[in-house]
Parts: structure tokens; C-alpha cells; sequence
């Protein structure tokens, strides 16, 4: 069945009805196969070649459906997964996730990190990835977050590297880190809540107790 998110797929739907066509019938006069005629129809994305298509083999005009389906694409909205593993109160130390930050998060600072290598006949800089302040304006709440490069993955994949993420509030010199072996995938802490207070993040790289890089965001007051 169409979904609610989706009126223009209902609105295919009753247009095959009262053209009295099977898919199969449609799919023949329109080109498309039957499998991509369905999934239009029946609430999933749909590229406005095959709806023109569609509304043509139905024996309608499309350019009088053209704006409508426009209009439709235009208000759609992204649907956000509820967290696996439920909902938690956002408090010091939550989960961004389970607390409900994902719908606003915006990234207010980042900063990238390298590393100095010694190379014959001097250094090179190896861009190993980017640390961002990461902020949910509703949940007056903020985290630490990691994206690592293609070159610190391809490290990484060579050798064990930890990875610390942190997200600090000096105010009361709150703190809230998260250490683990660096997974080939982004990384983040728990929140702290900022109402009004100073906030930043911080990612460093470890091999053993060895620092190999580190690097703060800015510090911002976050209301």
C-alpha cells in the first residue's frame, strides 16, 4: 500500500484503477519493468521518467502531472530510525542517539588531525582524519565525534590503533571519553549538556601508550 510520507505513489495507484490496467499492462505500454512500476506505486522513490511514463501508459497527459509530482518530491522529509536499543533521558553521559539528538545535530567546529612521519630525507604530514564538536540545539547537548581518512584507515588496517574521542566542559571540568580500538568507522562520545556552558571536543590517536596525534575543536559557548 502507498505510504502516508508519499501521496503522489496513492495518487498512481488510483490512476491504474480507473484506467482498468494490471501492472503488467502498464509495464508493457510504459517500458519499465513491472518490478519498478510496483515500488512506484507503492510508496518508494520514484524518478519523474518513470512516473511520466506511468501516467502516459494510463492515458493521461503527463505535463499536467509534472508540478504536482515537483511539489510532492520537494516536501518530502527524512524519516529518522528509532535507536536500536531504545530512547534514554538526555543527561550527562547518554548516548547522542538513545537521547534523542539525531534530528538537529549540526557540526559547529571541527578540526582535522596529522601525523608527522619520518621519511628519508625529512617528514611527511598524513592527514589522519577530522574531530568535530557535534551539538543538538533541542537537547542542549553536545558530543565528540571522529571520521577518519582513507590513509588512517589504510594504517589502521595495518596495524592495531586506539582512538579516543572526548567531549570536555570546563566550566566543572566535566569530561565524558570514550576509548576503543579505531574500527574503521566513525566514532563518538557521550554528551555532555551545554545550557550556556563552554564546550569542545577532542580526538587523539594512540598506538600502544604512544600518541601518535591529537587535536581540540574550537572552545564554544553553547546555549
Amino acid at each position: 500500500m502507498p505510504t502516508e510520507q508519499d501521496p503522489f505513489a496513492g495518487e498512481l495507484r488510483r490512476l491504474r484503477d480507473r484506467a482498468g490496467l494490471t501492472l503488467r499492462q502498464v509495464a508493457a505500454r510504459a517500458g519499465y519493468s513491472a518490478a519498478t512500476l510496483s515500488n512506484a506505486e507503492t510508496g518508494r522513490r520514484v524518478t519523474w521518467p518513470v512516473a511520466e511514463a506511468f501516467i502516459q501508459a494510463c492515458g493521461e497527459a503527463p505535463v499536467e502531472w509534472r508540478s504536482h509530482w515537483a511539489a510532492t518530491r520537494a516536501a518530502e522529509v527524512s524519516i529518522t530510525p528509532l535507536p536500536a536499543l531504545g530512547y534514554e533521558p538526555a543527561v550527562d553521559g547518554a548516548d547522542p542517539v538513545r537521547a534523542g539528538c539525531d534530528p538537529d545535530k549540526v557540526t559547529v567546529s571541527s578540526r582535522q588531525l596529522l601525523w608527522t612521519d619520518h621519511v628519508w630525507g625529512g617528514y611527511r604530514h598524513v592527514h589522519f582524519g577530522v574531530v568535530q564538536l557535534r551539538y543538538s540545539p533541542r537537547r542542549h547537548a553536545a558530543w565528540a565525534r571522529f571520521i577518519g581518512s582513507d590513509a588512517f584507515d589504510h594504517i589502521a588496517g595495518q596495524r592495531p590503533l586506539d582512538l579516543s574521542v572526548e567531549i570536555h566542559r570546563p566550566t566543572d571540568d566535566a569530561s565524558r571519553p570514550f576509548r576503543s580500538r579505531y574500527c574503521l568507522d566513525w566514532h563518538w562520545s557521550d554528551i555532555l549538556l551545554t545550557h550556556g556552558a563552554t564546550v569542545y571536543a577532542r580526538a587523539s590517536v594512540y598506538r600502544d601508550d604512544d600518541v601518535l596525534s591529537t587535536g581540540d575543536t574550537e572552545h564554544l559557548v553553547l546555549r
